[in-house]
């Protein structure tokens, strides 16, 4: 990992994981199909690796970039979802 790579995963490493992993919410508006936003971030997913990016902690961080995985992206009505940070 590069210098700056190594700040990064020190710096994360000090954090818990819900101020690393954030919960938000997209309003899709009127007529958006939900399998259309999946594709698309299913495709800048695909074609920026630092979005499939992960750091295997041991004696020395290490960087893995998956080359495939599974995206979960849950629907829910926006009128029901709850935002964990308020």
């Amino acid at each position: 990992m590069t210098r700056g790579q190594q700040s990064v995963w020190m710096w994360l490493a000090a954090k818990d994981s819900a101020s690393i992993h954030p919960r938000w919410a997209l309003d899709l508006g009127t007529g958006a199909r939900p399998e259309k936003v999946a594709s698309a971030v299913k495709a800048l997913v695909l074609r920026h690796q630092g979005l499939r990016t992960t750091y295997v902690q041991g004696d020395q961080p290490t960087q893995r970039v998956m080359n495939t995985g599974e995206l979960v992206i849950d629907l829910i009505p926006v009128d029901d979802w709850v935002n964990p940070d308020q």
